[in-house]
């Protein structure tokens, strides 16, 4: 029990503010100050399009919005499988139901990391986009071990799911930086 509230509250909160933070706060970040809305309007006595930067930042800006929508779902998830762990390590709900819960978390993780990967991001930010995909891959194993842990009440388990979202934690603060 003291493992799982340890894994609930230093790693769940955690990652679900790092979700938000590197994701709207850098990418967004990035998108401002690399787009130029004069670029995007061309001069009357200029015979070709200006279109210096148009695309790129166009680019970035739709991929910024889908990545931060995708960001925002997948944070919710992962306040949603906090409030489990720490509901299951208070007594508040029985093991079936927090496994059940988990195990939807699971699936709504993997449906974001699908969705993530379908995206190509601009170029410039091809490694943040990498990083931020192996991000969400070590806190969907995570969870994997968090149910089996839970399933079969095994500390290893949950150790090892802390030292996963340890793992996400490192590769979204890469991604910042990436970002930056």
């Amino acid at each position: 029990m003291n493992k799982i509230r340890k894994l609930s509250r230093n790693g769940k909160i955690a990652i679900a503010g790092f979700c938000i933070i590197v994701v709207v706060m850098a990418v967004g970040i990035y998108g401002i100050t690399n787009y130029n809305p004069s670029t995007t309007e061309s001069v009357a006595t200029d015979t070709t399009p200006q279109t210096n930067g148009t695309s790129s930042a166009k680019a970035t800006s739709d991929y910024n919005t889908k990545v931060n929508s995708i960001s925002k779902n997948a944070n919710d998830i992962l306040n949603d499988s906090y409030t489990v762990l720490e509901n299951y390590a208070n007594g508040a709900i029985d093991q079936n139901t927090a496994v059940a819960r988990l195990q939807k978390d699971k699936t709504s993780l993997n449906n974001a990391i699908t969705e993530i990967q379908s995206l190509t991001p601009p170029q410039n930010l091809q490694s943040f986009h990498n990083l931020l995909i192996s991000g969400f891959k070590d806190l969907n194993q995570a969870l994997t071990l968090e149910i089996s842990g839970l399933q079969n009440n095994n500390a290893n388990d949950l150790q090892s799911a802390g030292d996963l979202t340890d793992s996400a934690i490192s590769k979204f603060k890469q991604a910042q930086q990436q970002a930056n």
